[in-house]
C-alpha cells in the first residue's frame, strides 16, 4: 500500500496491516491554491486500484474543502519504548 501526500509519502506492507487494501495507493491532492480561490473548491482524498485502475473518494465532498490532509505517521519503536 502506498501513501501518497504533500508532506510525505510512505509504502506498508499489507500482511502487517490488514485493515487496508493491498495493491493500493491512498492519496490526497494538495492544491491549496484551488480552495482559497475558488468558494466550491474541492480536494480529491481516496484510494486508488492499482490493479484495475479505478479509483474511490473516501471522503465526502462536504469536507472536502477543508485544509490539505497530512498523515501522521507514529514512531513504532517509540511508542513500544513508552508503553513497557
Amino acid at each position: 500500500m502506498l501513501f501518497l501526500g504533500h508532506n510525505q509519502s510512505l509504502c506498508l506492507g499489507a500482511e502487517e496491516h490488514p485493515q487496508l487494501k493491498a495493491n493500493h495507493a491512498y492519496f490526497t491532492d494538495d492544491y491549496e491554491e484551488l480552495i482559497m480561490i475558488y468558494q466550491d473548491g474541492t480536494r480529491f482524498i481516496g484510494v486508488l486500484n492499482l490493479e484495475n485502475h479505478t479509483r474511490k473518494y473516501v471522503v465526502s465532498q462536504i469536507w472536502s474543502d477543508w485544509p490539505c490532509p497530512v498523515w501522521i505517521i507514529p514512531n513504532l519503536t517509540k511508542m513500544d519504548l513508552a508503553f513497557r
